[in-house]
């Protein structure tokens, strides 16, 4: 284990010039500690993927892979991850085709697999598409510092902001089951539409659940349900940072400020915890939701394509 360790620290330490993809807010310190759990605890439908090169005593490649039970759950196939994909300089381009084609072999069962990388690397989304991944969606991630003196007076008065309720459930699960339009999913014609927006509908109903790391909050106008939000409390390590997992308005209310109210108000609970890293993922035509997070301060900090793989013999 503690060879492993050495070789994994060289491995990152040489890496900051390089393009790779895991999430913005995950630093190099962080996916370093991510994979030595990873390796300690074994975890069930979790593995580690190594390419290492013995004359020259250093790793060439790595990747972790997953096993979404939650997507299992849903879609009702097996599915699969690469949460992420890391090469160093000195690796040749053919041992990195050889080398997810060795993890594609390693999960044959499953029927699908989909990977995230940086929208830079031109050659990595190029093998991708050459083993026959299929490149769905492009994404932006925002990033907003949150200021010692904000304050979310900014929030429209007529629109009020509160702590969702039991008897919100149903309406807050059909607008999240119309939120999908621009899910990654929903353009990949492989998945039914149906299943698609019971994945977002269940994806509301765990939130509204966990009370522990999420808070759902709720808009309403003249006291109907005219969009929510859900604020997410991530912690990595040592650190604490707040994401904007799901935010969704109603058609009829959209460009009424409802959504900068529920944003205002997100930003406002983050700071109460003494937060001040907030994140946002979008998708690239979602135009809407960028002029919405860039109206607030957000700035883009990352672009990301995403890749969907499936099985032949489904």
């Amino acid at each position: 284990m503690m060879v492993i360790k050495k070789v994994l620290k060289s491995f990152f330490r040489n890496l900051k010039k390089r393009y790779w993809y895991f999430k913005p807010y995950y630093h190099y310190q962080d996916v370093l500690l991510d994979l030595k759990k990873t390796i300690k605890k074994r975890k069930k439908g979790t593995q580690v993927f190594l390419l290492f090169s013995p004359k020259e005593k250093k790793i060439l490649a790595l990747a972790k892979f997953v096993s979404p039970l939650f997507d299992k759950k849903v879609f009702g196939f097996d599915c699969g991850r690469i949460e992420y994909l890391i090469f160093s300089e000195s690796s040749e381009k053919n041992f990195q085709e050889k080398f997810v084609k060795e993890i594609l072999k390693e999960n044959k069962e499953k029927q699908f697999i989909d990977i995230s990388i940086d929208a830079r690397d031109i050659f990595l989304a190029k093998i991708l598409k050459k083993i026959g991944f299929q490149e769905i969606k492009n994404h932006r991630f925002y990033y907003k510092k949150l200021a010692d003196n904000f304050k979310k007076n900014l929030a429209k008065k007529e629109i009020l902001v509160r702590s969702k309720k039991k008897e919100d459930l149903p309406i807050l699960k059909r607008l999240a089951g119309l939120s999908f339009i621009y899910s990654r999913f929903y353009w990949d014609r492989n998945f039914k539409k149906r299943a698609v927006k019971k994945f977002y509908e269940k994806w509301l109903l765990n939130s509204f659940k966990d009370e522990k790391n999420h808070r759902l909050l709720v808009a309403t106008l003249n006291k109907q349900i005219v969009g929510f939000l859900d604020c997410k409390v991530l912690k990595i390590n040592k650190r604490k940072i707040g994401i904007i997992d799901l935010i969704a308005v109603d058609k009829h209310y959209q460009g009424k400020g409802v959504g900068k109210s529920l944003l205002l108000t997100g930003f406002n609970y983050f700071q109460k915890r003494k937060i001040k890293e907030v994140y946002a993922e979008t998708e690239e035509d979602n135009l809407s939701a960028q002029k919405l997070y860039e109206s607030l301060g957000m700035k883009v900090i990352a672009f990301k394509k995403s890749f969907h793989f499936w099985n032949a013999k489904r």
